[in-house]
């Protein structure tokens, strides 16, 4: 679960190694990979939804642990982006999610 630690305090995730290893990615990847921004919708949130996603799609039976840092992550990015990219968002990041071994 070295992927909590990458929560700020704003409930915002970083990149890190954690994340790159989980999702099989580089942050350039996943930075091409993003849906197209909404105005103010900062990368940070897309971060965010895509270690949403992979804890909700791959550590399900974990869901105690993580299940308040997800739930801290989405205010953050809710407090941000318009509810549509919020839904476009979560939709990509669940497909690339997905196709992880």
């Amino acid at each position: 679960m070295e992927l909590i630690s990458l929560q700020k305090t704003t409930g915002q995730f970083a990149w890190g190694p954690p994340l790159e290893r989980a999702l099989a990615m580089t942050l350039e990847q996943a930075e091409k990979s993003s849906p197209a921004p909404a105005p103010g919708c900062p990368l940070g949130a897309w971060i965010s939804v895509l270690a949403v996603a992979y804890l909700e799609g791959k550590m399900g039976p974990r869901k105690v642990l993580w299940e308040l840092v997800a739930e801290k992550a989405l205010r953050f990015v809710r407090g941000c982006c318009p509810q549509e990219a919020v839904e476009r968002m979560t939709e990509e990041a669940t497909k690339i999610v997905e196709r992880i071994a």
